[in-house]
C-alpha cells in the first residue's frame, strides 16, 4: 500500500513537471504526433505516391495514425523509463526507495498522456470525414 501511494506521488509529479508546467508542454503532447502524421502523409502519400492496395487514398491517414501513435508512445516510454533513474539519482542517493517506482511512474505518465492524444485523434478524424472501418 505504501509503494502504491509513493508511485502515485511520483506519477503526479512526473505529469506536472513534464507536461502541465506550461501550456506548450501539454500542447506538445498533441501537436508533435499530429505534425509527424502530417509530415508522413505529405512525404509518403504526396511526394512518394505510395499506396496501400487494400485501402483507398482517403483511408491512409487513420491507418498510419493507429500505427504511428502507439509506436511513439512505446518509444518515448522506453526512453523515459531508461532515463528515470539517472534523472532522480540525487533522490535515490538520499532516500532508500525502490528505483522501479520511478521507472514505472515515468512510463505510466507517458502512456497516459499518449492515450489521451490517441483518443483525441479518434474523436477528431471522423469530423474530417475519415472512417476507421
Amino acid at each position: 500500500m505504501r509503494k502504491l501511494r509513493l508511485w502515485a506521488q511520483f506519477y503526479q509529479r512526473e505529469i506536472k513537471n513534464r507536461y502541465l508546467g506550461s501550456l506548450s508542454g501539454l500542447l506538445w503532447v498533441f501537436l508533435h504526433p499530429v505534425l509527424l502524421l502530417a509530415l508522413y502523409t505529405f512525404l509518403i502519400a504526396g511526394v512518394l505516391k505510395a499506396r496501400i492496395p487494400e485501402l483507398s487514398d482517403a483511408q491512409w491517414l487513420p491507418y498510419v495514425a493507429f500505427g504511428l501513435w502507439p509506436w511513439m508512445c512505446f518509444s518515448e516510454g522506453l526512453q523515459r523509463g531508461a532515463s528515470a533513474v539517472m534523472e532522480h539519482a540525487g533522490l535515490l542517493g538520499k532516500i532508500a526507495l525502490p528505483a522501479e517506482l520511478l521507472v514505472a511512474a515515468s512510463v505510466a505518465a507517458t502512456f497516459t498522456l499518449h492515450s489521451l492524444g490517441l483518443f483525441a485523434i479518434v474523436m477528431i478524424l471522423p469530423l474530417f470525414g475519415f472512417r476507421f472501418f
